[in-house]
């Protein structure tokens, strides 16, 4: 019995390539979340994040901070081993 759920546990974990993936895409999504906060601070726009701020201002700046911390929790979550997290 406990080792068909060890066997259960050790195949629901990320593999090594999927973390990496996962974190990758993570720096990509926050890098390019910061850069658009950043250049917003002096009135540029990247041109693909334009219809962020179709909304109003406001609108573009949280969906900016939502960008950013999006990456930054995938970048977590593909660092993170949650094998090895207590209960």
């Amino acid at each position: 019995m406990r080792s068909c759920l060890i066997q259960e546990v050790e195949h629901k974990n990320m593999s090594d390539t999927t973390k990496t993936i996962i974190t990758i895409v993570g720096f990509l999504i926050a890098g390019t979340g910061l850069l658009a906060l950043i250049l917003n601070l002096v009135g540029l726009k990247l041109s693909f994040l334009q219809w962020m701020d179709a909304g109003g201002r406001l609108l573009g700046l949280i969906l900016q901070l939502i960008l950013s911390i999006a990456g930054f929790i995938m970048i977590y979550f593909g660092q993170t081993d949650l094998s090895q997290e207590e209960a």
